[in-house]
């Protein structure tokens, strides 16, 4: 594991930074990578011996996410402690 995971910006060891949390975040990129993964990503097999970069992409609907966030959050606002809270998407 890399030092600069597993230590402190001051320099110092962090036990903590040791098994669980640094698995629990691998395995988080992990499930994200293998949920979500993009099977258009080069490889190094090219037909007919060129690099071929003409390979579609295609990207997640957000506004269908929001609109599915909308349709199923148990209410339009949050309580915490003295104050309310809104939820208000990204622009």
């Amino acid at each position: 594991m890399p030092k600069r995971i597993t230590w402190k910006q001051d320099g110092k060891e962090d036990k903590y930074m040791y098994g669980t949390a640094i698995d629990h975040c691998f395995d988080y990129i992990r499930q994200s990578l293998m949920c979500a993964g993009d099977t258009s990503i080069a490889g190094e097999d090219f037909p007919g011996g060129s690099y071929q970069f003409e390979v579609v992409h295609v990207c997640r609907n957000w506004d269908q996410i929001y609109d599915w966030l909308d349709a199923n959050r148990a209410s339009d606002k949050w309580q915490f402690g003295e104050e309310e809270l809104s939820w208000v998407p990204p622009d």
